[in-house]
Parts: structure tokens; sequence; C-alpha cells
């Protein structure tokens, strides 16, 4: 008997140290809840927007287009980045011209709608990016696409009028 209670005596420590062990993890974000995934993480980047957290929320919609790039949740994650970055992009493209938002950013952007384009929604995605921007942003995207194999077969057609980009097609000649 004396065997049997010692024994039994353990189980609520090893479960209450295999709790404590998942609650640090899900804290830190070493772990994630079975089930969440790319609903998981719209869910939370619409929260951060929500909360005036666009840098946050920024980063979620681009690790759903990292980690689930076919998913129905990365349209969605598109739509909301886009709008991100041209609020960045217009606020510091001549304030700080070396940020990140008008270095970078710009190219992670390029090769999403790269995706889209060879996921069948390119047009749109196109449409979305760059209308209303000013017309060297269409320009980098210019250079950045030049000699890529995975933009061979399609080009981006722009019209500006004013250097602000009124027309965005892609022609797939």
């Amino acid at each position: 008997m004396r065997g049997w209670a010692r024994g039994r005596a353990k189980w609520p420590s090893r479960i209450g140290w295999s709790l404590l062990s998942i609650g640090i993890a899900l804290a830190m974000g070493c772990a994630a809840l079975p089930g969440g995934g790319a609903s998981s993480l719209l869910a939370r980047g619409k929260t951060a927007v929500e909360k005036g957290e666009l840098l946050e929320a920024y980063a979620i919609f681009k690790q759903i287009e990292r980690e689930y790039p076919d998913s129905e949740e990365n349209h969605e994650a598109w739509h909301y980045a886009v709008a991100i970055f041209q609020r960045k992009y217009q606020e510091l493209r001549h304030k700080d011209p070396r940020s990140p938002w008008v270095s970078e950013e710009p190219e992670f952007l390029y090769g999403w709608l790269v995706h889209r384009v060879a996921r069948g929604d390119g047009d749109k995605a196109a449409r979305i990016l760059f209308r209303g921007m000013p017309w060297s942003l269409y320009q980098a995207y210019l250079a950045w696409a030049e000699g890529r194999p995975e933009t061979a077969g399609w080009r981006i057609v722009a019209e500006e009028d004013n250097g602000i980009i009124e027309k965005v097609e892609i022609d797939r000649s």
C-alpha cells in the first residue's frame, strides 16, 4: 500500500509540471495550440490592426505568406499587409528613404505578388499594390523583376498621371 500511495502521489506533480511547461511555451510563443495555423494568425493580425499595432500586424501577415502561402487566409492577409505597407511607405519615403519600409518591404511584397500571379489572382493583387502609389514604386518593381525567372511569361504594365500610378494590368504575352 505504501508503494502505491507514493507512486500515485507523483502523478499530480508530473501533470502539474507538464501543464506549467506547456503554459510557459505558449506564453513565450514557442508552441501553438492545435488547430491554430493560418486562421489563428489572421485573427491575431486583425486584432493587432484594431488595436493600432500596425507593425505587429504586418509581421503576422508576412508570417502567413511565409508559412501558409496557399491558404485562403493568405488572400485576406495580402489586403491588410498592402494597406499597412502603403501607409508606412508613403509616410517614410521622403523622411527616411533608407527605412525598411522603403528599401526592403517593397521587395517582400513583390515576391508575394509573384506568388499571387502564380495562383491566378495577380491582376487584382497588382492593382491593389500599385494603384495610387508613386511611380517610383513601379519603377523599383521593374528593376526588381528584370531577369527573374519567376516573372518570365508575364509583366506588369502601369500608367501614371502626375507621378501617381493610375492603371495597372498584367500582360501575359
